[in-house]
């Protein structure tokens, strides 16, 4: 039965082999996304690396690929080779200031 990830990153089925999940932006890199995105990933997943660079290519936004910029994958820090399935939740953060 076919759905969309709503921003509570609720699971997403879809049938072919495709689907949608929704990519959060936290810090100054959400700025560069509107603080969140529709990413199509095949069912059997991307590595957070591929991620990364199709989001630099497909939103001109070279800056999500400093490393800086810290991918979380179900809540927990990532590391770039890590698989990602649509129904994991992703997230791009960078770094916080302030007091």
């Amino acid at each position: 039965r076919p759905c969309r990830r709503s921003w509570v990153h609720e699971p997403v089925f879809e049938e072919g082999l495709e689907s949608f999940m929704r990519v959060e932006f936290y810090g100054s890199i959400s700025s560069l996304f509107g603080g969140g995105v529709d990413l199509i990933l095949p069912t059997e997943g991307e590595t957070v690396t591929r991620i990364r660079q199709r989001l630099a290519d497909d939103h001109d936004a070279m800056e999500i690929l400093h490393v800086s910029v810290r991918a979380l994958v179900n809540d927990v820090i990532a590391q770039e080779d890590q698989l990602v399935k649509p129904s994991d939740s992703l997230e791009f953060m960078t770094p916080f200031s302030g007091g």
